[in-house]
């Protein structure tokens, strides 16, 4: 599954967030935002990651679109 720019969302007045579906491609937008606040979503049963979201500061978000768009 890509990466969309809907994946993109704003958590506040500083930070945005994006959803990610591979744990290489969480690295990746980790290294373009110098962050490395995530949070991991689990399946209940298998306890397997599921997706990830990476927040950001919202001064990275021209970057991660273009990374997105690069995605596609």
């Amino acid at each position: 599954m890509a990466i969309t720019s809907n994946d993109l969302k704003k958590v506040d007045d500083w930070n945005m967030k994006v959803k990610v579906d591979n744990k290489i491609l969480v690295k990746e937008v980790c290294d373009i935002t110098f962050s490395d606040n995530i949070i991991i979503y689990r399946n209940g049963e298998t306890k397997e990651a599921t997706h990830w979201e990476v927040i950001f500061d919202k001064v990275f978000a021209p970057d991660v679109r273009k990374w997105i768009k690069g995605q596609g």
